[in-house]
C-alpha cells in the first residue's frame, strides 16, 4: 500500500488537453447563472431542454453556420411581427429582438464551450484512472505475494496486540468508571462535611447566643436578688416601723383614755364643788 501511494504521488495527473474554450471558475457560477441542467455520465451526455451526445457535436455545424441558421430562421420569424408593428415601435423591438438574440447566442456558445471542457476534463480523468489502475494491478501483482507472507508472519502479534489493546482499553474503561465513582463519592462527602460544617457553625452560634442570653440571665438575677433583699430589709424595716406606729397609737389612746378620765373626774369634781358651794354658803350663812 505505501508503495502504491508513492507511485500515485510521484506521477501527478496529466494536465487536460489545450482547448480554446473558456472555462467558468466554479460550478456553483454555472448553476447560479443558467437555468438549465447539465449532465455528464458514461456517455458523456448534455441534458438541456434536449439531449445532445459528443457524436451529435461533432455533427452539428460550426457556431459560424449555426449563427447563420439561427439568424435567417430569427430574421424571417422578425419580419413576420415587424409586419404587424406600427412604424413607430419598429426600432424599438428590433432593437430589442436583436438584444434578446445576441444574448441567446452567447449564453449558447458559453454552454457548449463548457460542455467541450468537461468532455475533455473527463477523457483526461479516465485516461489518468486507467494509468493508475494498471499501476495498481502491476503492484498487487508484484507485491501480492509478499503481503501475504507479511500478513501471515506478524497476524499473530497483530490479534495478540488488539487483544492487549482491548484489554487496557476495558482496564482504562474500569479505572475511568472507578475515578468517576470515587469523584462522586468524594463530592458527596465533602458536601456531607460541608453541611455539618455548617451545621455546626450554627449550632455554636446558637450556643454562643445562648451563653450570653443565659450570662444576661444570671446578672438580671444576681440584680433581682440584690433587689429582693433590698426590698426584704426595707419591709422589715416598715413592719418595724408599723410595730412602733402601733405601739405609739396605743400608747397614745391609752394616754387620751386616761386623760379623758381625769378630765370627766375633774369635771364630775367641778360639778360638784359648784353643788357643794350654795350648800355651804348656805349652811355659813345660817352660822352667822
Amino acid at each position: 500500500q505505501s508503495q502504491f501511494d508513492t507511485t500515485s504521488a510521484s506521477t501527478p495527473p496529466p494536465p487536460p488537453p489545450p482547448s480554446t474554450t473558456k472555462m467558468m471558475p466554479s460550478d456553483s457560477h454555472l448553476s447560479s447563472g443558467l437555468s438549465r441542467s447539465v449532465q455528464i455520465d458514461s456517455g458523456r451526455r448534455l441534458t438541456d431542454d434536449s439531449i445532445i451526445s459528443t457524436n451529435d457535436i461533432r455533427r452539428t455545424p460550426t457556431p459560424r453556420i449555426q449563427q447563420q441558421n439561427d439568424s435567417t430562421s430569427f430574421t424571417s420569424s422578425t419580419q413576420s411581427i415587424l409586419q404587424k408593428r406600427s412604424a413607430t415601435s419598429n426600432t424599438q423591438v428590433t432593437a430589442d429582438l436583436r438584444d434578446r438574440h445576441i444574448r441567446e447566442k452567447n449564453e449558447l456558445n458559453d454552454l457548449n464551450q463548457r460542455f467541450s471542457g468537461y468532455v475533455a476534463t473527463v477523457k483526461s480523468l479516465e485516461h489518468y484512472n486507467a494509468k493508475l489502475t494498471k499501476q495498481l494491478d502491476e503492484i498487487t501483482k508484484s507485491w501480492g505475494l509478499q503481503s501475504q507472507q507479511v500478513v501471515q508472519i506478524h497476524t499473530p502479534l497483530l490479534d495478540r496486540l488488539r487483544h492487549d489493546v482491548n484489554d487496557n482499553m476495558l482496564d482504562e474503561a474500569d479505572w475511568e468508571t472507578r475515578l468517576r465513582r470515587s469523584h462522586y463519592t468524594i463530592d458527596n462527602y465533602r458536601q456531607l462535611i460541608n453541611d455539618e460544617t455548617q451545621w455546626n457553625d450554627k449550632q455554636e452560634a446558637k450556643r454562643a447566643s445562648l451563653k450570653a442570653e443565659y450570662d444576661n440571665s444570671c446578672i438580671e438575677l444576681t440584680n433581682l436578688q440584690k433587689s429582693y433583699k433590698q426590698v426584704e430589709e426595707q419591709l422589715k424595716n416598715l413592719l418595724k416601723h408599723r410595730e412602733d406606729l402601733l405601739q405609739d397609737i396605743e400608747n397614745l389612746n391609752e394616754q387620751s383614755y386616761k386623760t379623758t378620765m381625769d378630765r370627766i373626774r375633774l369635771d364630775l369634781q367641778v360639778q360638784t364643788l359648784r353643788e357643794e358651794i350654795p350648800f355651804l354658803n348656805d349652811i355659813h350663812s345660817h352660822l352667822i
